[in-house]
């Protein structure tokens, strides 16, 4: 595990985005239910996870209006892929429909990735020192393991 909370945020966008590319390239229509949960598993735990450890870390229990304002567009996004992920559910693998949402999966994940590059990792380097970087890198860690341990008891 990483002793920076960027390296690790980066680490997880990477291992995201394999599972997208890994999905898209499934030739194996019966493999792919299984694949998608993966996929949106280790989605789940990762946005849970970095809210719960790292933008309340940023924005403190009170939080100012742009804070307000980013975890409300954050929130639109994480309903937005929850919606496509929900439908990919319902779409037969393999299908021009299937891989259009797919696509728009990894499009949304990598807008994700981008945001977070240009605006969070900067008030992490600003706001933290490298003992506290270490302190969220460990408890987002744990929450991932732990929201994942919860989501794979949920799905048997």
């Amino acid at each position: 595990m990483s002793s920076d909370i960027r390296d690790q945020l980066s680490e997880n966008h990477r291992a995201v985005m394999a599972k997208v590319s890994a999905l898209r390239d499934e030739t194996d229509a019966s493999r792919c239910p299984q694949m998608l949960e993966d996929l949106r598993q280790a989605w789940l735990a990762h946005v849970l996870a970095e809210e719960t450890v790292v933008y309340r870390a940023l924005d403190g229990p009170e939080g100012d209006t742009e804070s307000s304002d980013n975890a409300n567009e954050r929130l639109v996004e994480h309903e937005l892929l929850r919606c496509f992920f929900d439908r990919l559910v319902h779409t037969p693998p393999g299908t021009a429909q299937w891989f259009a949402r797919l696509d728009v999966v990894g499009k949304l994940i990598l807008r994700h990735m981008e945001q977070e590059r240009d605006r969070l990792f900067p008030r992490l380097a600003h706001g933290f020192d490298a003992e506290d970087l270490s302190r969220l890198s460990r408890d987002f860690g744990l929450a991932y393991e732990k929201i994942t341990l919860l989501e794979q008891a949920k799905g048997h």
